[in-house]
């Protein structure tokens, strides 16, 4: 038996929708309470709710939300549960008259996403021009926006239209092992700044070894190309 799919224009649901897509979060402002249940007008379409549930609590216009459920439901309903069930994907319960029928769903809303204008190879750094933006189906619920490809590097190949998100790009390394470093040290507010060599590559944020021209070896977190904080009381 072939899933039912169930969406605001369900006719033109994506075919690439993901079985993963991850909802179970994002939804529990959807769920009601347990074992609670959402009357309805009698006979509602059962499409249009589940979109008009999930789009509420998302905060979406209800066409930019997809829904899928893996099974069949009736058409009709007169009351509607929708709790989390794991990781990826929520319960939906609905009365139809004498009838319950239980059924998991999957669900993702439409976003504009940044992608690869051209190919572009390993090792790159990605310039505006090589970003162009199209809308696609993103898994589960929005999310904060992260900081845009512009000024990361290509972790791989990647061809025309490939999403410019991680892991494919990454931010620049500030400091690669074997170069001479400036490393600055913070105690008891004294500052010094020293020299020393990274003994590791390492990206804005990320820790790392350097060893000072005494040879004594020091954790350091990369802060600025060629800089980085020498981090007290881990030799």
């Amino acid at each position: 038996m072939q899933p039912v799919r169930l969406a605001a224009h369900s006719a033109g649901m994506a075919a690439s929708l993901s079985r993963a897509l991850a909802v179970a979060g994002a939804l529990a402002a959807v769920a009601p309470a347990a074992g609670a249940q959402d009357s309805v007008s009698p006979s509602s379409p059962l499409a249009g709710l589940l979109t008009e549930r999930v789009a509420e609590a998302w905060r979406l216009p209800a066409t930019d939300v997809r829904v899928e459920v893996a099974g069949e439901l009736p058409v009709l309903v007169d009351s509607l549960a929708v709790a989390p069930a794991g990781s990826d994907r929520f319960l939906v319960t609905v009365w139809s008259g004498d009838d319950m029928v239980r059924r998991f769903a999957e669900a993702g809303h439409l976003a504009s996403v940044p992608v690869a204008a051209r190919r572009i190879e390993r090792g790159e750094t990605i310039d505006s021009v090589d970003v162009r933006h199209e809308v696609r189906l993103v898994p589960g619920a929005p999310s904060r926006p992260g900081p845009g490809p512009v000024g990361m590097v290509a972790e791989r190949v990647l061809t025309a239209g490939a999403e410019l998100r991680a892991p494919a790009v990454r931010p620049p390394y500030l400091v690669r092992g074997g170069e001479t470093v400036e490393a600055t040290l913070i105690r008891s507010g004294v500052v010094m700044t020293v020299r020393g060599e990274a003994l590791g590559s390492a990206r804005e944020g990320e820790r790392l070894l350097v060893r000072l021209a005494s040879g004594l070896r020091m954790e350091a977190r990369a802060r600025a190309p060629g800089r980085v904080t020498l981090l007290p009381g881990t030799p």
